[in-house]
């Protein structure tokens, strides 16, 4: 694991919790059942978290707008990378104790750990409403593939957001029930490779291909996931959410109303009625290869941040829980307008408003919980840059005072992300 960073506090911090580390384990570890188990899986799990918030406080705290350009970059990432492989070896152990908990107790009520470990049991003994596969199916070829060890990372994400009282209430939300398999939420392996797959005995040949794939929540049923139009004389219980001091949390509420006590009955935005659908549940595609420091989006204060497999994985929960409650929102308009999104700015949204609602009322709050700052699109951060500088350059295009010259320069500084150049030269040209 680590060993030598540049960093003063950062390095001391460090240094202690990989020494007691070491030091966690109980006689007989690997051999024989461990002395005093329970105490040491606890203590491990309690050093992984203390070293996964010590490496994601150096990131938030240091100042640098791109994580590659903060001190000891690439020792702090390998860290973080290693420190989860480790958590998910802690984890993997642990789902064979049912009387163990699989996060940090330190902080927790007897009221929370009774909560966390009935929540957590019914994900393990597969009888809640989240399941999870080791199968990859591919919808476009049905191709199969199997991956060995993926429930394990799966709960080891699952575990994280269950040590925080947002994940603990994202997770528990979407594990309610299971007693109808049309609602189940299936958390599924996808890799983000091509993969051959070969039949046949001693001579093999290729049966056709999986294609490379992200995170997502693909609904079960199509029909039954987003809100439905009504007409302006449908009849039912309608919440009017223009005007609202925040719309985008009451929607929420409206929705999780609906699926508990059946009203409202639906919503109305920009002076459109919408019903809530029947639900559906979904199949919630997670990257088997993922690592905490892949994922790189644009904070609220305009730098490259870090959001873990974990947050990953409870943006994609959020999702699946909207399309349960027949409240996706992706196909109907009307937040952007409602909350002051710009026309130009739609982009960075993917044009998507499900992501919108999605981002600011689930992913965010997990963000925050686990100490990093919020994101401010859909795109990731050299996504969000290049949408920027495509704005400018289109604003220069349509202005009276374009260089034919500069122009194709600049569009090529951009295809080829050479972002620093392009903004440069834009600046220069006075965008």
């Amino acid at each position: 694991m680590y060993k030598d960073i540049d960093t003063n506090e950062t390095k001391e911090q460090i240094t202690v919790l990989l020494k007691n580390y070491q030091s966690s384990w109980g006689y007989g570890y690997g051999y024989t059942p461990e002395y005093d188990g329970k105490k040491y899986r606890q203590l491990r799990l309690q050093i992984l978290a203390d070293l996964d918030n010590v490496i994601h406080q150096h990131f938030r705290n240091n100042g640098a707008v791109r994580i590659n350009d903060a001190p000891e970059s690439k020792l702090m990432l390998q860290l973080l990378d290693e420190v989860q492989a480790e958590h998910e070896k802690q984890i993997g152990e642990i789902t064979r104790y049912q009387d163990e908990l699989p996060v940090d107790e330190r902080k927790l009520d007897p009221e929370e750990k009774k909560n966390i470990q009935s929540t957590w049991q019914s994900i393990i003994k597969g009888t809640g409403n989240i399941r999870i596969t080791e199968k990859q199916i591919d919808k476009g070829t049905e191709l199969e593939r199997d991956h060995k060890g993926f429930r394990v990372k799966a709960l080891a994400s699952i575990a994280r957001l269950l040590q925080g009282k947002q994940g603990r209430n994202l997770v528990s939300t979407a594990n309610a029930g299971g007693e109808d398999p049309a609602e189940h939420i299936t958390i599924a392996p996808v890799s983000n490779k091509d993969h051959d797959i070969m039949e046949g005995g001693l001579w093999k040949k290729k049966k056709g291909t999986i294609s490379a794939a992200g995170w997502d929540a693909e609904p079960s049923d199509q029909s039954g996931n987003s809100l439905k139009s009504a007409g302006p004389l449908a009849v039912g219980e309608f919440w009017k959410l223009d005007g609202d001091k925040d719309p985008m949390s009451t929607y929420e509420l409206a929705a999780r109303n609906f699926k508990s006590k059946g009203k409202p009955n639906g919503i109305i935005l920009r002076d459109k009625k919408y019903f809530f659908n029947k639900g559906t549940g979904s199949r919630v595609g997670f990257i088997a290869e993922h690592k905490d420091s892949d994922n790189r989006v644009m904070t609220q204060d305009e730098k490259e941040g870090l959001s873990p497999t974990s947050i990953a994985l409870g943006h994609e929960l959020g999702h699946a829980i909207r399309n349960r409650r027949g409240a996706n929102i992706s196909s109907n308009p009307g937040f952007f307008e409602e909350v002051g999104i710009p026309e130009e700015i739609k982009g960075h949204w993917t044009t998507d408003e499900e992501e919108l609602v999605n981002i600011t009322q689930v992913e965010n709050k997990l963000l925050k919980e686990k100490g990093l700052k919020p994101r401010i699109f859909h795109k990731d951060y050299e996504e969000s840059i290049q949408e920027n500088l495509n704005i400018r350059l289109e604003k220069f295009q349509k202005s009276g005072f374009m260089d034919k010259m500069a122009f194709p320069e600049i569009l090529e500084m951009i295809s080829q992300k050479k972002f620093n150049q392009a903004d440069k030269l834009l600046t220069e040209k006075g965008f």
